[in-house]
């Protein structure tokens, strides 16, 4: 493993990253608790003598094992936990020794997983934890007597606070390995998704490892949650079987899939190409590169802020231009004789009076109003016309300014997007992502066409006797599928939910229009056969008999992240509550704000790839809505 900041980890015994550990991925549940059941008994007792910070989000504790002398854990908040056997030395940064005030010659009491999530606490004695939260951007916090005394990011949430002085919450109360049948029964039967999400998502235990416990049960993993209470303790035999195995040590790689696992996946529905007895060794072969954001990516990251406070400040020259400009326009006479006034007071000639608001500077030969909140200066040798003509166009060349600024933004959010892509960018796509796409709260699919092409393909290969063809009442909308559940017609809420997607990606977003209509039928109905005369083009389709219309759909998209299949997607629904989602959700409606701007604010509070965001925010400008 090569380290570009001058760290050199040598004899590593343990590189365990990522989701089922690919590279590009963080660890899982199932990964922690791999490593935390072979690794526990040579960091349980051993000492911290040093803290090291290597900016922005990777940690490392050397720490002294009185079994096995100096190790060294390393925490890389985007990547997951591992060891080496030793580092040199590094220039400390301010944050590591502020953290070496508090950990620094303290005695590890026990490093354990909470509830099975990607979460893991190392208790210090005598009353101090360090707690990293692998999932997301990463979190690194440390808290004395369960107080939080720091946090690398410092967040607030709907059920819980990471914040200097709150009591430290986890993000989870669920642990699947020690819950009761009844607890895991109220989750199952209060759920409105299928077994398969129910288990990755409300129990922890992620989308892969989720799978496999349904292929080894027998389950079909498109079950609904509440028919599967039945099958709970199948399921709890099938998790301590794979958590056995799982402590075994041993290596399943897929070259296909791009995974490496600590059991294996029969659910892939293929022989690994490669299994070895040692599944740390392996995955040390396949880690390339540990730090996350170069010095190079740490630059851009604050010439894009310098960028972003500039337009802001233009923005707000630019407004205020245009404000003294209107003022001085709508009180002309006054302002004229204002300036006649000045002109003879400079001149000391006569005797004149200016207002109490107004104040002379004679060598710049100005004078200085306040009005409104707003000091404008008016130039005494110039009319009040010419001074107000001067504001306007003062006004103008800032949105000049801005617009050259953006550009220069949006050159550099693409050039720190491609370096994202090369660290962070999903490799494994979804047929599904082809299409516009969404998961309802019931857990159907739906996909929508993209442009003509798609229009036609998601109708002609994706449409089943069972699902449900839905369109905005609008020419060029979208053709939109709900796909069905276990050969089950969707319900009405999730074809609702469809047809307010339907709406949201059609050109009535661009447009800015607040609600509109869209209708659903069978398949049957769905046709490509023209009348005699009749021309039917790519991406059109004609509909014939009854349409099911639902009126007065609001365009509102929330998004947010969800887990699918062992990787984190961003999803766009139309319910903030969607089951699918793993975090708060963000709500954006039509507006002004371009769609960079929004990507971009997304991507940042996510930490996902704007390439990854982008295809899923509705076509033209829109804005964050705070509720």
């Amino acid at each position: 493993m090569k380290i570009s900041t001058g760290v050199k980890p040598k004899s590593y015994f343990l590189i365990n990253l990522s989701q089922y550990c690919q590279v590009d991925r963080k660890e899982s549940s199932l990964d922690i608790y791999a490593f935390l059941s072979r690794y526990r008994s040579l960091l349980d007792g051993a000492f911290i003598k040093k803290v090291y910070h290597i900016p922005p989000k990777l940690f490392i504790l050397q720490i002294n094992s009185p079994g096995t002398g100096r190790i060294d854990l390393y925490m890389s908040l985007e990547k997951g936990i591992y060891t080496s056997t030793k580092i040199e030395d590094v220039q400390p940064t301010q944050t590591a020794l502020n953290l070496r005030k508090i950990l620094q010659e303290k005695k590890i009491q026990r490093i354990e997983q909470i509830n099975f999530d990607r979460v893991v606490k190392i208790r210090i004695h005598p009353n101090i934890s360090v707690i990293i939260e692998l999932f997301r951007e990463g979190n690194l916090i440390v808290t004395v007597d369960d107080k939080i005394e720091f946090a690398v990011h410092q967040r607030e949430w709907k059920n819980r606070k990471i914040i200097k002085g709150e009591i430290y919450l986890p993000p989870s109360q669920f642990d699947p390995i020690t819950s009761r049948n009844d607890e895991i029964e109220k989750i199952l039967s209060g759920s409105s998704a299928t077994v398969v999400q129910t288990l990755a998502t409300r129990m922890n235990l992620g989308g892969d490892l989720a799978e496999e416990l349904c292929y080894r049960a027998g389950i079909d993993k498109s079950t609904p949650a509440k028919e599967s209470t039945e099958f709970i303790a199948k399921l709890r035999d099938q998790l301590q079987s794979t958590l056995g195995e799982s402590e075994e040590g041993k290596c399943y790689v897929y070259d296909n899939q791009g995974i490496i696992s600590p059991v294996r996946l029969n659910h892939l529905g293929e022989e690994p190409s490669l299994v070895t007895d040692d599944f740390n060794a392996e995955i040390g072969k396949r880690m390339v590169e540990l730090i996350e954001e170069s010095a190079e990516s740490i630059s851009m990251k604050k010439r894009i802020e310098s960028q972003q406070k500039t337009i802001e400040e233009y923005e707000a020259k630019s407004i205020l231009m245009f404000h003294c400009g209107t003022i001085i326009m709508s009180r002309l006479k006054e302002m004229n004789r204002i300036i006649s006034d000045a002109r003879m007071i400079d001149s000391r000639e006569g005797n004149r009076k200016l207002p109490e608001n107004a104040v002379l500077d004679r060598a710049k030969k100005t004078v200085d109003l306040t009005i409104d909140d707003a000091v404008i200066s008016l130039d005494i040798r110039k009319s009040a016309g010419e001074n107000a003509d001067e504001y306007f166009i003062s006004g103008k060349d800032y949105k000049k300014r801005i617009e050259n600024a953006r550009i220069a933004l949006q050159e550099s959010i693409k050039s720190t997007a491609k370096e994202g892509e090369k660290r962070k960018a999903r490799k494994r796509k979804f047929w599904f992502e082809k299409y516009r796409w969404t998961f309802t709260s019931e857990g159907n699919l739906v996909i929508a066409g993209r442009d003509r092409k798609t229009n036609e393909t998601a109708v002609k290969k994706h449409m089943e006797s069972s699902d449900i063809y839905v369109h905005a009442d609008l020419y060029g909308a979208p053709s939109t599928i709900v796909k069905s559940l276990d050969g089950k017609r969707p319900e009405q809420k999730s074809i609702e939910e469809a047809c307010a997607f339907a709406v949201s990606f059609s050109r009535a977003w661009s447009a800015g229009i607040s609600s509109g209509s869209a209708y659903w039928v069978y398949p049957e109905q769905v046709s490509k056969s023209p009348e005699s005369g009749e021309y039917v083009s790519t991406g059109s389709w004609i509909i014939r008999g009854k349409r099911n219309y639902v009126f007065s759909l609001p365009l509102v998209i929330y998004l947010a992240p969800i887990e699918y299949q062992g990787d984190s997607l961003m999803m766009a629904s139309t319910v903030s509550e969607n089951p699918m989602f793993s975090e708060n959700a963000i709500k954006i409606m039509p507006g002004k704000a371009s769609r960079g701007e929004i990507v971009r604010k997304i991507s940042d509070k996510y930490s996902f790839v704007p390439d990854d965001v982008d295809p899923v925010i509705p076509p033209g400008g829109s804005i964050i809505q705070v509720d």
